[in-house]
C-alpha cells in the first residue's frame, strides 16, 4: 500500500468511512483506491461490461444491482470521462445515494442553490412595471451603483490609511447613528475631530479622501442604469432614494463622475433626517408624488422593499452582487479567502461577474461565462500570485526564460513589472522558444537519454506509438510501429519496444546533435545566454523542458512552476532545484499516476490563455528562423482579448513594488468557476477554446471546455 496515496484520499473522502461505497469503473484509478486504502468499505464495482467477474477482489455488478447494496458512488475516472458517466447514471442512481468524483466534489446534492425563487426574477417584468407607473425610485448604492470593496467598509483600506484610522471612522459612525437619526458625513467627521483631538482641516482633509475613494470604487450596474435611463426616457419622474451619509452634493458629484448626472431628483436620509429603515423618507416621496403610482427599485429586502411596500408603494427586487455570488454555484469562494488581498479581488470580480441582478437567472444560480472579461476575471488571481512568486524567486538568478508557448504572457507581464520596477534590480527576461517536440528531439546525447523521453509509451496507453516516436526525436520509422502504446506494451513489452527502437538509436542521436547545434546558434542571436544561474518559468511540468534545456546548455537549469508532476523523477531528481506554488498536482504510484486536485485539468486553461499567437514550436530551420506546427495555432481573439483585459486590470492592482499576496487557494477557487458544476459558458465563448496537442500526434482537434467539463 502507498501511504502516500492514501493520505489524499482520506483527506477528501475521510467523512464517509462509514458509507458503503461503490466504485464506478475497473482501470487504473479503481485499482489505486481499492489496493491503497485500507478502512473503506467498498462494496463492489460498476461497469457495463465484466459484469460478474471478480477484479481487485470486488464483484463487478450492473449501477442496478450497485444501487442495492451502497450508499454512495465514487466514479473513477477523469474529468471529461466523469461527466459522461454521471449523464448516464444520475437518473437510475436515487437520490439519497450520494455520488461523488475522485476529487471528493459531490455531483449532486449540493445544488439547492438552484431552487432559488429569485432566479425567476424577469428584466422583462420590470420593464413593464415601469412601463405601468408613473413614478421610479431607485435605490442608490448595491442597486444602481456598486462599490468594487467586498463589503462597504473595505472603503476603507482604499484609502490606504492606518487600520487605526479605519477602527477610528467605523466606531464614530456607529456612535452618532445613536444619536441622529442619519448622521452626515461632515458630522461624523466633526465628531472624529471631538474624540481624537484632530484639529479641523485635517478632518477636512481625511473627509476628502474619503469621498475621492468612494469615486475611484464606484461603478455603474449597467443593466439598472439602462433602465434608469429608459425610465426618463419615457417621460417617468425618477427619483434616487438613499439611506447614506454622504450629503447631497457629494453624492450627486459622485454619480455625475460615472455618467449618472441629469433627469432626477435625489432623496437622501442625512438631508431629511429620515430614512427608508424608519419609512418616513417614503413618506417626503409620497408627499412630492400625491395620487401617483410609484415603483421603487432597490437590493435591501428590509428597507427598500418591505418598508416601501407598508406605505402603499409598489416594489422590485433586485439582489446585489455580493448576495447574488453568495446564493450561487460560486458560493465556496467566501471560504477561500485567506489574505486581505483576497478580499480586494473578490469584491473587483463580484462588481463585474455579478453587476448584471439577472445575470445567473438564466442559468439557475450558476455563473455563466459569456465575455473575454468574465473569463479574465477569473485567472487574475493566479496571474498575480504567480507574477510575485517570479519576482520573489528570481532575485538570485542572472537570467529568467518564459517557455513557449504558455510563457509568453508570463514574459510580457514580468518585463513590465521589471521595467516599472528597475531599482529592484531584477534579472532580465527572456522568452524561449521551447516544446516537448522540440526539445526532447536536441537534448539525447546517450540511450539512457532515449530511454528517459520514452516513459511515454507506459504513462498513456492511447497514443499512436510511431507518431509519438516520430515526433519525439524528429525522425522517420517503420510502419511496424503503427500501433496504440498500450496494445505494444502489452504484446511485446516495455524492453521488446525499446530493443525494436533501438536499430533507431544512431539516427536519433545524430540528428540530435545537428538540431542541438542549430538552436544554440539561434539563441545566441537572439541573445539568451547559457551559461550563468538560469531559471524557467513552466506553469505545470514533469520536469521535460527543465531536463531539456539543462542537457543542450550543458547547465542546470531551475524551474518557477505553478505546479508539477510526480517529481521527484527521471527528469528531475533535485528537488531543491524547483520553485513551485502548488507542488505536485499528481503523483505516481507504481504505473499508474493519480491527480491530487482538480488543477492537474484546470492548468490547462492557463496555458492556453497564457500563450503566443504562434503555434507549437517544432525546430529551427536552415536559416535560423523558428518552425512552427501548422495548423495548432489557439484563437487569436481569444488570446488578444484575454491578456489585454487581464493587463488592464493588474495595473489597477498592483500600484507600486510591492505585489500583495493572493493565496493559493483562493486562486485555484477562481479557476474552478471554470468546472461545470459551478458555470455555463456561452456558445460563442466556448467556441474559442478548440485546441489541438501535436506533440501526441494523434490527438484531433477538441474543445477545451468539453475535456475539462
Amino acid at each position: 500500500m502507498d501511504n502516500k496515496y492514501y493520505i489524499e484520499f482520506d483527506r477528501k473522502f475521510k467523512t464517509y468511512k462509514s458509507n458503503r461505497i461503490a466504485i464506478y469503473g475497473i482501470g487504473k484509478n479503481a485499482k489505486l483506491i481499492v489496493e491503497n486504502t485500507f478502512d473503506y468499505n467498498f462494496t463492489c464495482l460498476v461497469a457495463n461490461d465484466h459484469i460478474g467477474e471478480v477484479k481487485f477482489g470486488l464483484r463487478i455488478l450492473p449501477i442496478e444491482e450497485a444501487i442495492n447494496v451502497s450508499d454512495m458512488i465514487l466514479i473513477a475516472a477523469i474529468p471529461s470521462s466523469t461527466a459522461i458517466v454521471y449523464n448516464r447514471i444520475k437518473d437510475v442512481v436515487p437520490e439519497n445515494i450520494k455520488i461523488l468524483d475522485l476529487q471528493g466534489c459531490l455531483l449532486r446534492g449540493d445544488d439547492n442553490y438552484k431552487n432559488n425563487p429569485y432566479w425567476n426574477s424577469d428584466k422583462n417584468n420590470l420593464k413593464n412595471l415601469i412601463d405601468s407607473h408613473d413614478v421610479i425610485s431607485f435605490d442608490v448604492f448595491d442597486s444602481l451603483v456598486t462599490r468594487i470593496a467586498l463589503v462597504p467598509h473595505k472603503v476603507f483600506d482604499y484609502m490606504h490609511l492606518s487600520d487605526e484610522f479605519r477602527d477610528i471612522r467605523i466606531k464614530a459612525e456607529a456612535e452618532l447613528y445613536k444619536r441622529y437619526t442619519s448622521p452626515s458625513l461632515t458630522q461624523i467627521y466633526e465628531y472624529i475631530c471631538y474624540l481624537n483631538g484632530w484639529n479641523i482641516n485635517k478632518a477636512q482633509d481625511f473627509k476628502n479622501k474619503e469621498i475621492v475613494t468612494e469615486q475611484s470604487v464606484l461603478v455603474t450596474r449597467k443593466r439598472i442604469v439602462d433602465f434608469f435611463k429608459y425610465a426618463i426616457a419615457t417621460g417617468k419622474k425618477v427619483y434616487l432614494t438613499s439611506d447614506m451619509y454622504l450629503e447631497k452634493k457629494d453624492i450627486l458629484s459622485l454619480l455625475s463622475s460615472i455618467g449618472i448626472s441629469d433627469g432626477f431628483e435625489l432623496l437622501v436620509s442625512c438631508e431629511y433626517q429620515k430614512t427608508k429603515e424608519s419609512g418616513e423618507l417614503y413618506d417626503v416621496l409620497l408627499e412630492k408624488n400625491p395620487r401617483k403610482t410609484i415603483l421603487h427599485i432597490g437590493d435591501n429586502k428590509d428597507t427598500d422593499i418591505e418598508r416601501a411596500r407598508a406605505k402603499g408603494i409598489d416594489t422590485f427586487y433586485i439582489k446585489k452582487g455580493y448576495d447574488i455570488l453568495a446564493e450561487s454555484s460560486c458560493a465556496y469562494l467566501f471560504d477561500l479567502i485567506h489574505t486581505e488581498y483576497d478580499k480586494y479581488i473578490l469584491g473587483y470580480a463580484i462588481s463585474q461577474l455579478m453587476n448584471d441582478p439577472f445575470c445567473l437567472c438564466s442559468t439557475k444560480g450558476k455563473m455563466n461565462i459569456n465575455s473575454y472579461a468574465d473569463i479574465a476575471i477569473c485567472i487574475l488571481p493566479m496571474t498575480l500570485m504567480y507574477l510575485a512568486r517570479i519576482v520573489k524567486w528570481s532575485g538570485d538568478y542572472d537570467e529568467v526564460l518564459f517557455a513557449s508557448r504558455d510563457g509568453y504572457y508570463l514574459y510580457k507581464l514580468y518585463e513590465w513589472y521589471r521595467e516599472k520596477n528597475k531599482a529592484l534590480n531584477l534579472p532580465k527576461g527572456k522568452y524561449i522558444y521551447v516544446s516537448r517536440s522540440a526539445i526532447s528531439s536536441m537534448a539525447v546525447k546517450s540511450v539512457e537519454d532515449i530511454d528517459i523521453f520514452l516513459n511515454k509509451i507506459v504513462d498513456d496507453p492511447k497514443l499512436n506509438l510511431k507518431k509519438l516516436i516520430e515526433n519525439q526525436f524528429h525522425i522517420s520509422i517503420s510502419d511496424d510501429f503503427n500501433i496504440l502504446t498500450g496494445e505494444a506494451v502489452e504484446n511485446w513489452g516495455l524492453d521488446e519496444i525499446k530493443a525494436r527502437i533501438g536499430q533507431y538509436y544512431n539516427l536519433i542521436l545524430k540528428n540530435a546533435d545537428s538540431l542541438r547545434k542549430r538552436y544554440l546558434k539561434f539563441l545566441d542571436n537572439i541573445g539568451i545566454q547559457t551559461y550563468g544561474k538560469i531559471a524557467v518559468v513552466d506553469v505545470v511540468t514533469q520536469g521535460t523542458l527543465v531536463y531539456g534545456l539543462s542537457s543542450i546548455f550543458e547547465n542546470q537549469i531551475d524551474l518557477f512552476a505553478l505546479g508539477t508532476s510526480t517529481v521527484p523523477n527521471k527528469y528531475i531528481k533535485d528537488i531543491s532545484r524547483v520553485h513551485s506554488i502548488y507542488g505536485n498536482i499528481t503523483e505516481r504510484i507504481g504505473e499508474s499516476i493519480y491527480s491530487k486536485n482538480d488543477f492537474s485539468e484546470l492548468h490547462l486553461f492557463i496555458e492556453m490563455l497564457y500563450a503566443s499567437k504562434e503555434g507549437q514550436f517544432f525546430t529551427v530551420d536552415d536559416e535560423l528562423n523558428p518552425v512552427f506546427v501548422k495548423g495548432s495555432e489557439y484563437n487569436l481573439k481569444l488570446l488578444e482579448s484575454v491578456q489585454t483585459i487581464l493587463q488592464t486590470m493588474i495595473e489597477k492592482f498592483v500600484l507600486d513594488s510591492v505585489i500583495s499576496e493572493v493565496s493559493p487557494e483562493f486562486a485555484l477557487g477562481m479557476i474552478r468557476v471554470f468546472s461545470k458544476k459551478y458555470s455555463v459558458f456561452s456558445d460563442e465563448m466556448k467556441s474559442k477554446f478548440s485546441f489541438e496537442d501535436p506533440y501526441d500526434g494523434n490527438i484531433q482537434k477538441c474543445n477545451l471546455i468539453d475535456f475539462i467539463q
